[in-house]
């Protein structure tokens, strides 16, 4: 299973890392006047990189073929610029790859995630200091 499983949009295996202590979770959105890129589109490309097809990507995603399409053509319409290069093919099928763009924005997004979730740990450390100090008045 990838890094990115971790914190995927809908789906509970982001708590499965997780203790049974109070954490806080961050969830990485870029966003133009509408949101183009995060969990589900990383997620996507991952698979995409992966298998070379957007086909195999939507079904190991579990998300049908069109929606995937939908996907991406409204996360490369919300970017300006193309995440994937698309081979069409004959008998063989066509196959899908990462431009050097969606290959960088799916790198940078990761190490973006990660560094917010760092960061959001500290904080919620800092800011729940006392929680365990604080005395059950309702008892």
């Amino acid at each position: 299973m990838c890094q990115l499983d971790e914190t995927i949009e809908g789906d509970n295996d982001e708590y499965k890392n997780a203790s049974e202590k109070l954490s806080a979770i961050a969830k990485v959105m870029l966003v133009t006047n509408k949101a183009v890129f995060g969990p589900g589109p990383v997620k996507l490309l991952y698979h995409i990189n992966e298998t070379g097809s957007v086909s195999e990507a939507c079904a190991a995603m579990n998300l049908s073929y069109s929606k995937g399409w939908q996907l991406l053509n409204n996360m490369e319409d919300g970017l300006g610029f193309k995440v994937i290069k698309r081979f069409h093919g004959g008998a063989g099928g066509g196959k899908s790859e990462l431009t050097a763009k969606g290959m960088y924005l799916m790198q940078k997004y990761e190490e973006l995630r990660l560094d917010t979730q760092e960061y959001l740990d500290k904080l919620f450390e800092e800011v729940f200091a006392d929680l365990d100090q604080l005395k059950e008045f309702d008892e």
